[in-house]
């Protein structure tokens, strides 16, 4: 990685801290959209809890945890690929942010405020990981269209901060979370 450390990723990070700040916000505030329509676009939510169950099924609890690591991966890598397109980031933003409301809406009355209780655990790692994808994403756009900075050297100094940072907090959220599905067969995987 260069001369590149962690204390340099944290500075970055640092640097970021409003744009998280956004992001968490706007994170919450669709969270809370999908919290008051959570019976909207129903199909769509019951086809991806489908798919997950279906993916899930018969995996051990190495396998499912790696199912778990490998998704939020590719899911957090994509946040920051992507954010050459600019909208499509806030596409994502919007669309988990209503999921989860609605998921964990719909899982309160079904079974209790319990189960959304078992997200704490995961997301104390999970959600500092999608909030930094995030307000990188920002940052490589805002290097590439308004300061006119090399699209590789954004790129390069995130996927740095990512290979650093957001996958050690994204397999350590995985391991919880598989270990919580395994275990307890969490209805917010």
């Amino acid at each position: 990685m260069g001369n590149f450390s962690y204390r340099k990723s944290f500075k970055k990070i640092y640097s970021l801290r409003k744009q998280i700040l956004y992001v968490f916000l706007g994170l919450i505030t669709f969270v809370i959209i999908g919290i008051i329509f959570r019976n909207k676009f129903m199909s769509f939510q019951e086809e991806i809890i489908r798919y997950i169950l279906y993916e899930l099924e018969g995996k051990t609890l190495g396998g499912i945890i790696l199912f778990i690591i490998w998704h939020n991966i590719q899911a957090n890598l994509f946040i920051i690929l992507s954010s050459v397109l600019v909208v499509v980031p806030l596409l994502v933003l919007a669309s988990n942010g209503f999921i989860i409301g609605a998921v964990m809406s719909r899982a309160v009355i079904q079974d209790g405020f319990l189960e959304v209780l078992k997200l704490l655990p995961h997301g104390v790692f999970e959600i500092p990981a999608i909030l930094i994808s995030f307000a990188l994403s920002y940052s490589i756009s805002k290097d590439v269209y308004i300061e006119k900075k090399n699209l590789f050297y954004s790129y390069w100094e995130a996927i740095k901060i990512f290979i650093m940072v957001i996958v050690p907090l994204l397999v350590i959220a995985g391991i919880i979370e598989g270990c919580l599905v395994y275990f307890f067969g969490s209805r917010l995987t």
